[in-house]
């Protein structure tokens, strides 16, 4: 089984080297559902996927990390599909309202407000905040956190006056 020590060694070495990870992986053995990028982080994932398995949790840290990798480099379209996996395998494994799935969502939520999609965006942060009060309770700084991403959201469609009474809570939480 490879770690995801191991995942993150092969990319970085992949990366230097500018050459593919396993290029005697058999791709023609994994369904084709899944949109990553081409190169070293297709080869990351699809190592996942033979050692572990299509809904193995571990498959799903592999897409969501390298989602969370090309949102920093303004890359949110290529993010959102690795998202939506990683969103579909931990709905699977811990169900839709564990803490692990909030994460992903949240995320979520960001990319496709960096790509203008508010609404989707917004519905999804609602759909987090939901989920964290009542596994944290309604004062936790997870909360908080997200009380913060969605109001930001709010401001971006000139939803000021939803946007004010989310940021006041946020506040008196942290």
């Amino acid at each position: 089984m490879i770690g995801k020590i191991a995942l993150i060694m092969l990319v970085a070495a992949a990366k230097i080297n500018k050459s593919p990870i396993v290029p005697a992986f058999d791709q023609t053995r994994v369904p084709r559902i899944i949109q990553v990028p081409s190169g070293a982080a297709n080869s990351v994932v699809l190592i996942s996927i033979e050692n572990h398995g299509l809904d193995h949790p571990q498959v799903a840290s592999a897409p969501l990390d390298l989602a969370l990798n090309l949102n920093e480099q303004a890359k949110n379209g290529e993010a959102e599909p690795l998202y939506h996996r990683a969103l579909a395998i931990r709905e699977k494994v811990h169900g839709p309202d564990h803490p692990e799935v909030a994460i992903v969502i949240d995320n979520l939520a960001i990319a496709l407000y960096s790509q203008g999609k508010y609404e989707d965006a917004e519905l999804l942060h609602r759909r987090t905040l939901a989920t964290k009060e009542t596994v944290h309770g309604p004062d936790h700084p997870e909360v908080a956190s997200t009380l913060n991403y969605l109001a930001d959201l709010l401001c971006l469609q000139g939803k000021f006056d939803e946007a004010e009474p989310l940021y006041r809570r946020a506040l008196a939480i942290e």
